[in-house]
């Protein structure tokens, strides 16, 4: 988006490919947000008006130009007192289309990526992996390939009394759960290969963060927006105690599902306990009662929730339109409420007397102090699961808002559907369940993280079956063993010096490009939260690498004409690597190392056709490591 006071050169009025219609918006109005593949150029005639366009908002007035390439998000609100008109022009530009930079990494340079924190209550199953964990680390290694500086952020959830209820099953206490299942959670990550730059853990000790938390309190206490409210709260007459979150069941008052006093599986709506219908105690299944206590909130505006609105949009992939969707019919159905700020359940952040931090507020919390952890933050990512949506995806980045963050720090919710297994729920709690320690300690991580790329979908669960698991993993590697060992033959024949390009054919222009175009593909699907269209895309590719193999063997007595297939098949084996480093990291690497590459160049020279010494190849390590993960596939 760029506002001159001339109209753009590149608008010509008389090419006849122009189209033009003028549009009027009355005060206290505004356009929808939307984007399209046109070229467009809006020439402001009268009044002003407030332009968003993702964490951007700018005024404009009479005599601007506002250019927009395409794709480009944006919505103009009137907030004047006369109409705003202005007239818009459009066109097709076939080369700005065409632009592969339209679906660069996100972040403005400088990408914070943040993944729902998993509760210290247990270890984690291959369903908790498959979602936000999987999708956040395959980010951040598209950040490691292409150079964007990123800083990924995790840690164990904050005060929550599911490790209460958790605790009093076990018969252990509180802390010592936490702690076992921290250092369980943190090995599970690892031998996922999942990597971060900070692990906040359960209850952080550090002086930073005391500082960051005082802070946190007293923009939160000295917020225009906290008020507070005299509500009817749940309380049990048997224990002579208010019974709040995850102890209180009921109806969702949206839904009508029934549900606990956080997050409605069903809707995905959060829930303040006072609001359940005919509440009853979780565990003890008492009838609650109600009785008058005074709670903190945090008003919701609604101009503050259109501009969250619009900068989801604008991150324009299917996970954050789904957010984006959810939230405007939340809007419509009167669903979100004033946010509840502090809570009863007596262990957690104080907040106010015996009142402490609600889930939600911790949440923002921890957020918090992850921006201070990277202040240069320029866009902010926060994965998590659908039924996490309206917490982290919606209320977070408002509570982050309205504490002074600016736009581009506020996070932008990444949503994953719910994996199933052999066709139901993972489910802890009826043990219907493959736990990730067990599983990865069997299963190289690359093939798991293979396969939950494989079967991820955006807009509906995924399902993990074991037998598809070892079919989908075991033909894959064996394909990719085929490609290395078939080629390995042709390599032979430059064991006496290197390996250097010669005349090309038409078919060898085609090969490259086509290896150029699938990283290209790649990098597009990995970094718009689709890794199974990436993994689909690198399945085609070793398919055409086979077959330029295959044909290659023709040429074995013409030296000349063999030297430039053998060295665009090194580049291609590279290009693989490139496709599968945010899928399959470790094999990916070694692919690079036995094709002496040099890491700080992956990404700078993965159209560049190399000139390779065979003395710096070691294609047995990699035939080896290949070989490793197809017998670890059916293991005995």
């Amino acid at each position: 988006m760029k506002i001159t006071r001339t109209f753009p050169a590149s608008f010509d009025l008389q090419s006849g490919q122009m189209n033009a219609r003028d549009i009027t918006v009355a005060p206290s109005k505004s356009t929808r947000i939307h984007n399209h593949h046109d070229s467009e150029c809006w020439t402001i005639l009268s009044g002003e008006g407030v332009l968003t366009s993702g964490s951007r908002q700018l005024t404009i007035r009479a005599g601007d130009h506002v250019e927009f390439q395409p794709f480009e998000a944006h919505t103009v609100e009137n907030r004047g007192s006369e109409d705003l008109r202005f007239t818009s022009f459009w066109y097709v530009d076939q080369e700005a289309l065409a632009d592969r930079d339209t679906a660069a990494v996100p972040g403005g340079g400088h990408l914070l990526i943040e993944t729902a924190f998993p509760t210290p209550n247990g270890p984690l199953h291959l369903g908790h992996l498959s979602g936000a964990y999987l999708l956040a680390d395959v980010l951040k290694r598209c950040c490691e390939l292409t150079g964007v500086d990123n800083f990924a952020y995790c840690g164990t959830y904050g005060h929550t009394n599911h490790i209460d209820k958790t605790a009093t099953a076990r018969g252990t206490t509180y802390t010592g759960l936490v702690e076992s299942c921290e250092a369980v959670i943190g090995k599970d990550l690892q031998l996922f290969q999942v990597e971060y730059d900070a692990f906040l853990p359960h209850v952080p000790d550090s002086p930073d963060f005391a500082a960051v938390k005082e802070r946190f309190l007293n923009l939160l206490l000295g917020s225009g927006y906290l008020f507070e409210r005299v509500v009817e709260h749940p309380y049990s007459e048997a224990s002579g105690q208010f019974i709040c979150e995850s102890y209180v069941a009921g109806q969702c008052p949206h839904c009508r599902a029934s549900t606990i006093g956080m997050e409605c599986e069903n809707c995905g709506l959060y829930q303040d306990e006072c609001k359940l219908i005919e509440p009853f105690h979780s565990v003890t299944r008492e009838k609650l009662v109600r009785r008058a206590v005074t709670r903190l909130y945090l008003r919701l505006d609604q101009a503050i929730v259109g501009e969250l609105a619009a900068q989801m949009y604008s991150h324009n992939t299917v996970a954050s339109r789904i957010c984006h969707d959810r939230l405007h019919k939340s809007l419509k159905d009167g669903a979100l409420v004033d946010i509840p700020v502090s809570s009863r359940r007596g262990r957690g952040v104080p907040v106010r007397g015996e009142q402490v931090l609600t889930v939600v507020m911790e949440r923002a919390l921890r957020s918090f102090f992850c921006l201070s952890r990277y202040p240069s933050a320029t866009g902010h990512l926060f994965f998590c699961g659908v039924d996490n949506l309206c917490g982290s995806g919606i209320l977070l980045p408002y509570v982050l808002k309205v504490l002074g963050v600016a736009n581009p720090q506020l996070p932008v919710a990444v949503i994953n559907q719910f994996s199933l297994l052999d066709g139901r729920k993972f489910s802890t709690g009826a043990n219907h369940a493959i736990w990730a320690n067990e599983f990865l300690q069997t299963y190289p991580a690359d093939l798991v993280r293979l396969y939950l790329c494989q079967i991820h979908s955006p807009t509906s669960e995924s399902n993990f079956r074991r037998e598809a698991f070892n079919e989908f993993t075991g033909r894959f590697i064996q394909l990719l063993a085929d490609v290395f060992a078939n080629g390995r033959e042709l390599i032979g024949h430059f064991a006496d010096g290197r390996i250097e390009a010669g005349p090309w054919l038409r078919q060898d222009i085609a090969f490259f490009r086509e290896s150029g175009a699938t990283m290209d593909d790649c990098l597009e699907h990995y970094a718009s939260h689709s890794p199974h269209a990436a993994v689909r895309r690198v399945a085609y590719l070793i398919e055409v690498i086979s077959d330029y193999i295959t044909q290659s063997h023709a040429w074995r007595d013409d030296r000349n004409t063999l030297r430039t297939k053998v060295a665009l098949m090194l580049h291609a084996w590279q290009s693989l690597a490139y496709c599968l480093y945010p899928a399959m990291p470790a094999l990916a690497t070694q692919i690079f190392e036995g094709l002496g590459a040099e890491r700080d160049r992956w990404h700078a020279d993965r159209q560049v056709v190399r000139i390779f010494e065979f003395a710096a190849l070691d294609i047995d390590a990699i035939v080896h490591a290949l070989s490793t993960l197809k017998q670890k596939v059916s293991p005995t």
